[in-house]
C-alpha cells in the first residue's frame, strides 16, 4: 500500500493528509514544525482513509463532530502513547494544562516531557493538542493563532456536545436539582 497524501482545505488553510499501509500518520497545518520532506509525503493520491479523514475534518469546522474515528498509527513511544491518549480523553470545548496531562498519566514530574511529545504531535486536530495549555504562554506545533482558533471554534460548540450532566447551571451541578 505505502504512503499516500492529500490536501484539504481548512479556516486555518490547507492540511495535509497523510496515511501509510491503511493508517492516519499525519494531519500537518501548513507552517508546521514537523511538517514531513516531499519525500516522506508519499504520492499525491486518494484513498478510503484519506477520504474519511476529510469528510471528518470539514465536520468538526461545521461544528459536527467533536471526536474523531480514525484508524490512527501508533506513536513511535510507549510515552508519546500515553500523552495523545491522555491529549485525546480532554473533552471538547475544555483545555488542560502539560501539568494536568502530567498528573492524570500518574508522572507529574513529566510536564517538561509531556509538551515535548506534543510538540511534535503529527496528527493535529485529530489528537487535540490544541487543548494542552502552558502556564507560561502558548506553545503549538503550527501557529498559535490556529490554535486560538481551534479553542474558539470549540467553545461555540461546546454546549452542542456536552453531557448532560455539564448542560446544567452551575448551581444545579453543585447542589442538585431544585425541588418542585
Amino acid at each position: 500500500m505505502g504512503t499516500t497524501h492529500n490536501v484539504v482545505s481548512s479556516p486555518i488553510g490547507n492540511l495535509t493528509i497523510v496515511v501509510n499501509d491503511g493508517k492516519l500518520t499525519g494531519v500537518y497545518q501548513e507552517g508546521q514544525v514537523n511538517f514531513p520532506n516531499k519525500r516522506e509525503l508519499g504520492a499525491l493520491d486518494i484513498n478510503d482513509v484519506i477520504s474519511e479523514t476529510s469528510k471528518q475534518i470539514k465536520e468538526y469546522f461545521a461544528g459536527e463532530r467533536a471526536v474523531f474515528d480514525l484508524p490512527l498509527a501508533e506513536s513511535d513511544t510507549e510515552f508519546r502513547r500515553e500523552v495523545l491518549a491522555a491529549t485525546q480523553a480532554i473533552p471538547y470545548g475544555e483545555v488542560a494544562t502539560y501539568g494536568d496531562l502530567a498528573d492524570k498519566m500518574g508522572k507529574a514530574r513529566a510536564t517538561v516531557y509531556v509538551a515535548g511529545a506534543l510538540n511534535v504531535n503529527k496528527l493535529t486536530i485529530v489528537v487535540p493538542c490544541h487543548r494542552v495549555i502552558g502556564l507560561k504562554g502558548s506553545r503549538y506545533v503550527a501557529d498559535v493563532e490556529h490554535k486560538e482558533f481551534l479553542q474558539k471554534l470549540e467553545a461555540s460548540h461546546r454546549d452542542k456536545f456536552a453531557s448532560p450532566a455539564k448542560k446544567k447551571g452551575l448551581l444545579a451541578r453543585l447542589f442538585g436539582p431544585s425541588p418542585a
